[in-house]
């Protein structure tokens, strides 16, 4: 990429975030995804595309806290000496 090419040209770095934030989202990285779709919106507030994305990761990290609270509280007590069949 020609240096400054994302400096000089707007529309370039808007199509970059974007098409990197909804790359990382097909791909679960969802934290990737949102720091690139934040750095659109905080050029772009009002831009529809970057919003709905916007949306789209907050509700996938949100499920993904809720998924992990309920692992974290369903899990199997921790293996100890006296409930060791091979001890």
């Amino acid at each position: 990429m020609p240096p400054g090419l994302l400096r000089d040209c707007p529309e370039y770095y808007r199509d970059c975030n974007y098409l990197l934030a909804e790359a990382h989202f097909q791909l679960g990285h969802y934290t990737e995804a949102r720091t690139y779709n934040d750095a659109l919106l905080a050029l772009e507030p009002h831009n529809q595309q970057a919003r709905r994305l916007h949306e789209q990761i907050a509700r996938q990290l949100t499920q993904g806290q809720a998924a992990c609270a309920h692992a974290m509280a369903h899990r199997p007590p921790p293996l100890t000496v006296a409930a060791c069949s091979l001890c």
